[in-house]
């Protein structure tokens, strides 16, 4: 473990907090009741609520971060006492926060991640639940969500590091052989099979280096079978063309109206995608168009990247913006939260039938659908639009109204784009931009590293106790030594098994092993130790 804390309001650390390195040696030193012992208990408790959260990944259940608790019932943290007892006393705010600093394989840098925890005043046991979480870099807070109902997600700062994992990661998989680059054997020729493994070597050599050591190591001791690309289904020349762009997006129509004078734009749109297109489609067009022409930049490709990255830096708001807010609580991201909010061009969502038809309930709750006259229909039409008309244009309408015009530009949308018709069940139809969508997986798998570092889980804790020496160390005890002795055979076990399985990584020694062995001789207390278990299984 090598990580970065920051503690605040915590036993004997007040707000200002305490911040401190814990590397793979750590000596704590200093006198009665200055904190040792508080910094010792504040790691067990993070480790303990972050264990919860990786459990929770590994089942693939939902993860309601507030509804995981830091747990004063459970041995050691029962040794705490409340929570009441653990806050600093002249805490104002009546809230614990841990901080902690985690590599990220997936952007080759430092993460911060920021906890707050208060009580709740139902539960008698008086446990500990999560106020808020925040995850950044040094380039900003890219994800926050607290249970005020206030979320966050900014993907501009992911954005490039996004591209380069997903290529890198893609060509891993195939020539590690994780997904079997060998399947092209047979279906192709000789030539073409030996000019694909040739392009993978070249790119994943012009990647830095640090950044293709992390990328290898995740792919190496990730649990995925495939890479993200693979996973989603994603054809890579899709991500290839986002390199050196600002969007995250790849849109044909968009590179088409680029290439347009500005003033050229409404003339092109009009006569191509608004000839036969309905009341709706039309206003809503009309509207982007305005606000280009009356916005500063001169390309519609920098119009719309300026609304986008704009968008991706907005706090949630109920209903509105990208990031859709989660009522029940604090929840920790998935991609299904950053999907775009559709409904800009069907402007009467309460029609569950048609927009001729409605459905009415009679007194004995019998549903009847009701046919509307013409002029019933024409005057609700007219309403709409009116209503619509000083609504200021967001990103989500921007991106509704140009997957529009680029269905009519590039109706098979070249592998970029997945349009659903409009039905009963989902009367507006969606629009899904494979290469948003895979940014938006990126991002749920990035939260879910930073949740969850390598040390997560991993820890035992031994009390203070005068040692017992002894020649054989039964294994059917409870005390804390036999506990960190029977994790450490089963945590080998998998090791060794995981290098049975992918022999081409080649043997190498149980990190705990190669550790114990490293600071024995460091601290000249032997040359080894070698631990085993007797032929009965007994200690």
């Amino acid at each position: 473990m090598k990580t970065t804390l920051n503690i605040k309001n915590f036993r004997v650390f007040d707000e200002n907090g305490v911040s401190f390195e814990i590397n793979p040696i750590t000596i704590l030193t200093g006198s009665n009741s200055s904190g040792k012992s508080s910094v010792v208990k504040a790691v067990f408790l993070l480790n303990s609520f972050l264990s919860q959260i990786k459990k929770a990944i590994e089942n693939g259940d939902p993860i309601q971060l507030d509804k995981l608790k830091l747990d004063f019932t459970m041995y050691p943290n029962n040794l705490l006492g409340r929570f009441d007892k653990v806050v600093h006393e002249g805490s104002g705010s009546r809230t614990v926060t841990i901080e902690y600093a985690v590599y990220s394989l997936l952007l080759s840098k430092d993460v911060n991640v920021q906890l707050v925890f208060s009580a709740d005043e139902n539960d008698v046991l008086n446990n500990a639940y999560l106020d808020s979480i925040e995850m950044s870099t040094n380039e900003g807070v890219f994800y926050y969500a607290g249970k005020n109902g206030t979320s966050y997600c900014n993907l501009n700062i992911i954005k490039e590091d996004y591209i380069t994992f997903l290529l890198t990661e893609f060509a891993t998989h195939n020539f590690c052989g994780i997904e079997s680059s060998y399947e092209f054997e047979g279906k192709v020729s000789k030539e073409e099979y030996d000019n694909t493994v040739k392009a993978i070597i070249e790119y994943l050599r012009s990647v830095d280096k640090q950044r293709r050591r992390d990328i290898f190591k995740y792919v190496r001791f990730g649990k995925r079978n495939k890479s993200l690309i693979q996973e989603m289904g994603v054809e890579p020349n899709i991500i290839e063309r986002q390199q050196g762009k600002r969007s995250a997006f790849a849109v044909p129509v968009i590179d088409k109206l680029a290439s347009l004078k500005k003033s050229e734009v409404r003339d092109f749109v009009t006569t191509e995608f608004l000839c036969k297109a309905g009341a709706d489609v039309i206003f809503a067009s009309n509207k982007v168009i305005d606000a280009f022409l009356a916005s500063e930049v001169d390309s519609f490709a920098d119009f719309f990247e300026e609304f986008e990255e704009s968008s991706f830096t907005q706090r949630a708001c109920r209903g509105h913006h990208i990031f859709r807010s989660n009522n029940n609580g604090v929840r920790l991201l998935k991609a299904n939260d950053l999907t775009l909010h559709q409904d800009y061009l069907t402007f009467n969502p309460h029609n569950m039938v048609n927009s001729g038809e409605v459905l009415t309930f009679g007194d004995d709750d019998d549903v009847k659908v009701v046919k509307k006259d013409e002029a019933t229909k024409k005057a609700e039409k007219q309403a709409e639009l009116e209503a619509w008309e000083n609504r200021e244009i967001s990103f989500d309408m921007l991106y509704e109204v140009v997957m529009w015009w680029n269905k009519k530009f590039a109706p098979n949308g070249k592998g970029i784009y997945t349009y659903v018709e409009p039905s009963q069940l989902d009367p507006w139809g969606s629009y899904y931009h494979i290469a948003y969508k895979l940014l938006t997986k990126f991002a749920e798998v990035l939260v879910q590293e930073v949740a969850c570092p390598d040390w997560c889980g991993n820890m035992s804790y031994v009390s203070s106790a005068r040692a017992s020496v002894n020649r054989l160390y039964t294994l059917d005890t409870k005390d804390d030594f036999s506990m960190l002795l029977r994790n450490y055979f089963e945590k080998k076990r998998n090791y060794l098994d995981y290098q049975e399985n992918f022999h081409y990584l080649g043997k190498r020694d149980y990190e705990a092993d190669s550790f114990m062995n490293r600071w024995i001789e460091q601290f000249e207390i032997g040359k080894a130790i070698s631990l085993h278990v007797d032929k009965e299984g007994l200690g």
